[in-house]
Order: structure tokens, then sequence, then C-alpha cells
């Protein structure tokens, strides 16, 4: 039995730890927040919370977790927390800001809850019409363009071609929906391993997904930098404790190569221009001859302005997305009826 044991406990470390659904970490980070501004400390606000029937589960994991000495930010690793908000707390831990940080991974989660609910609901009608399309693309491959080749009883390019292009939208959504349960399934398993240079080259290939985690990024890097800065950290020392962050997170990434450029007696007007996602008003922000007050309060102006300007960007994007997909739909449509039509049209022209 202890050998059993040994092996569960060891699988258990090699097997991914399920991610908790985005609502149910919105509900107690909000939660929590909440209590700490009403001036509850961390252990008061739990003790509160452990009569939530809704989050009591979790509120008793964490309540153990704690006792055991285990780190507050650990504690939500272990219950399948995101990633950006068990960075955001476990640099809390270190410059005793708690409550701007779970300030911060409150909106953070606001604004991808919001454009969950919002792509949930967008998504619906496209996504039937994409069902509708592919059943009536399979009615069109079995039922009738058989009936089109026994009333032809010639070979017509043009029909032959329907067929081909009938078989190469059918394999299409069977494999954009297979890459994409693959996709769900095994990212958790490999994106850990990719390495953050690695994950910049790759963004840096998709626009639109690069302008958002340019924005991200430099969210999380001015709020940390922020956070720092209040317990009268130099912006280098700020730095220092940013790149020895344990996890793999792209603002780490260039707090590392931003902190080595200094230390080489570089300026940030320098090193800034070669983070491609940092936006460019961090590089008239972090100027070398600004006073420590300054950077502060432009700091917090701009990480306010982020996040405005985030939650505009996810909204303008959604605008987008239901547009493409109806006028990909009726591309697919208009093909599929030509290809049908000509033969029709080639054949009145034999009789």
């Amino acid at each position: 039995m202890r050998m059993v044991s040994l092996m569960i406990r060891f699988a258990r470390r090699l097997l991914p730890i399920s991610p908790m659904h985005i609502k149910k970490e919105y509900i107690i980070i909000r939660s929590i927040h909440q209590l700490l501004a009403n001036n509850y400390s961390l252990k008061e606000a739990l003790d509160i919370l452990h009569w939530d029937k809704s989050i009591q589960p979790f509120i008793e994991k964490m309540v153990h977790s704690l006792k055991n000495g285990q780190s507050f930010s650990k504690t939500c690793q272990s219950l399948g927390f995101s990633s950006h908000t068990t960075s955001l707390l476990s640099l809390a831990i270190e410059n005793g800001d708690l409550f701007h940080s779970i300030s911060l991974c409150r909106q953070l989660l606001e604004n991808k809850l919001n454009f969950s609910k919002k792509l949930s609901a967008i998504s619906k009608y496209p996504l039937f019409l994409i069902a509708f399309f592919f059943f009536l693309l399979i009615m069109i491959k079995l039922v009738i363009l058989p009936h089109y080749t026994s009333l032809f009883q010639s070979e017509i390019p043009y029909l032959h071609n329907a067929y081909i292009i009938i078989d190469s939208i059918i394999y299409l959504i069977i494999g954009t929906l297979f890459i994409g349960l693959l996709w769900t399934s095994t990212s958790k398993w490999f994106i850990p391993l990719i390495t953050p240079q690695t994950k910049v080259t790759i963004i840096r290939f998709f626009p639109i997904y690069r302008k958002y985690k340019t924005l991200e990024t430099t969210l999380l890097l001015c709020s940390h930098l922020l956070s720092f800065m209040h317990t009268n950290l130099s912006l280098k020392e700020c730095m220092q404790l940013l790149k020895a962050e344990e996890n793999d997170s792209l603002y780490s990434y260039y707090a590392h190569i931003i902190e080595k450029h200094l230390a080489s007696g570089y300026s940030f007007s320098t090193v800034l221009p070669t983070c491609s996602l940092l936006t460019e008003q961090l590089q008239w922000i972090l100027q070398d001859n600004k006073h420590h007050a300054q950077v502060m309060k432009d700091l917090e102006m701009y990480t306010a302005n982020l996040l405005n300007e985030i939650n505009l960007f996810l909204e303008n994007t959604l605008k987008w997305f239901q547009p493409i997909i109806l006028g990909i739909i009726a591309i697919f449509i208009a093909i599929i009826y030509l290809s049908m039509m000509l033969p029709l049209y080639e054949y009145i022209q034999y009789l």
C-alpha cells in the first residue's frame, strides 16, 4: 500500500494541475478583495468566506495549506489558479502589497470573464451555421452530386471539381475541429516547456494576438514595478526581483534582459526598443533622468490606461469575429453554388 501511495503522489507531481474555471477564480479573488478593502486581514477574510457554500471547498483547502506553512501564491497555484494570478500574488508577498496585487488580479479576471461571456454569446450563431453548413455539405455529396452524375451520364470537369471542393471543405472543418481539440487537451503539457524567447518569436507571427500580449505584458510589468517602487526600491532593484521570479512569464523574461543591459552600463532608452512585446510609451516613462516619485505617478496613470485599452481592444476584436465567420461561410456557399451550377450550364451548352 505504501508503494501504491508513493506512485500516486509521484504521478500527481508529473501531471499538470487542472485549471480552475475562470468564473470560480474570479468569485474567490473578488470576495477576498472586498474584505481586504474593508481592512480585514487575509486570515480574517478566509475565515469569513469559509461560510460561503459556493466556494467553501476551495477556502478550506486554502486554510489547510496556509496552516501547513505553504505560501498564499503556492496555495492558489495548487488550486488551479491562472499563472497571471499566482505570479502577481507571489510578488505581492515579496513587496508586502497584497491588496494592490489582488486588485489587479480582480480587474484582469473581470476583463477576461466579460470577454468570455461576450465571445460565447457572439459565437453561438456562427457555430450553429457552421454545423448546419457541415451537414449540408455531407447531404450534397451523398445525395445531390450522385444524381448529377447519373443525369449527365458523362464526365464533366466542373462536376469533378465540385467533388474536390466539397471534400476539401469537409476535411478543412474536420481538421480544424481535430486540431482545436488536440490543442485544448495537450497545451497544458507542452506550453510550460516552451522558453520565453520562443514564445516571443511565435507571438510575433500573429498580429492580433501580438497586440494583446504587448498590452498585457506591459501592464503586468508596470504593475509589478509600481508595487516594488512603493517600498522605495530603485528601478534596477525592481528588475532584479522580477527576473528572479520562478515562472517563465514574459515580463520576467524582459526584466532579465533589461537588468542585464543596465548592469552593462546601458540605459532604458537603449534596451526598451529591443523588447518587442513592450509598448513604446514605457520608454518615455522609464527615462533615466526622471525622479522616483514622477515615475511612480506615470506608472500608476499608465497602468489604469492600459486596463482600459485592453478592455477596448477585446471589445473591438469581438465586433469583427462574427462578420468574419459569416463572410467565410458565405464565400464557401458561393463556391459550392458555382461548382454545382457550372455543370448545368455546360450541360445546357452540349444540348
